[in-house]
């Protein structure tokens, strides 16, 4: 619909008619948000993902800079989600996605890898959002958030919901100290933080004068201790 900016399709239609939907994605020199959104009522089948044309076109668009996915899983046997960031990492104009926000995905199996690679591809990214999305342990969001230490477009980060613990604090703290990135906003709540995380945190920005604020609303493991780590910066959410 040009009048809304808002464009919707079923996820059963034909594969003709996916790839007539594809051809008018790739000519579009106005489209800027793409969605795959799953919900009860919407069962975005995976055969979607062997649709050569429709994949095609999107990678042939050089407007869309938003891509949302919405329990849109990335674990191994789901094709549709992998298939979507994997077209987004092969596109040429890839470096045109500025935003990326992922919600309720689960993220294990070789998930992680498949979105740290399209995360990497993507040097023009400027915002993630990845929100209660189920890695299935620490240490592979550890691994996801080092990999983002080539965004150096990146201002804001949301990991909200994650189940963030100590060995991602850690990969976080790096980000923090690497004076070539940009974060201006983090945002950690809902998460496993305790005072040994803010600590480590804390200390990572020693000489940061780019971070505004950083989010720990709703992490009851943080005590008066904890908070008190973060008295000089300018913005505590709490």
């Amino acid at each position: 619909d040009p009048r809304s900016g808002v464009g919707q399709f079923s996820p059963h239609s034909s594969p003709e008619l996916l790839s007539r939907l594809g051809d008018a994605i790739g000519k579009n020199t106005h489209l800027r948000h793409l969605s795959f959104v799953i919900t009860h009522n919407n069962h975005l089948p995976d055969s979607i993902a062997d649709n050569r044309d429709f994949f095609k076109g999107i990678k042939c668009n050089a407007s869309i800079d938003e891509l949302f996915l919405c329990a849109c899983h990335l674990d191994e046997g789901r094709m549709l989600g992998r298939k979507v960031l994997n077209t987004f990492a092969e596109k040429n104009n890839g470096n045109n996605l500025k935003e990326i926000k992922l919600f309720g995905c689960h993220i294990r199996d070789g998930g992680a890898s498949v979105l740290s690679s399209t995360l990497l591809r993507c040097k023009q990214l400027q915002r993630i959002s990845i929100i209660c999305c189920n890695y299935g342990g620490d240490d592979m969001l550890e691994d996801l958030i080092l990999g983002m230490g080539g965004l150096h477009q990146l201002t804001f980060l949301s990991l909200a919901g994650d189940s963030v613990g100590r060995a991602s604090c850690n990969a976080l703290s790096s980000l923090l100290q690497d004076h070539s990135l940009n974060l201006i906003d983090v945002d950690l709540s809902d998460n496993f933080i305790d005072d040994d995380c803010t600590a480590v945190l804390a200390n990572s920005l020693n000489g940061n004068n780019k971070l505004e604020s950083i989010c720990f609303s709703r992490n009851p493991m943080i005590t008066q201790f904890g908070w008190s780590a973060f008295a000089k910066l300018r913005d505590l959410s709490l």
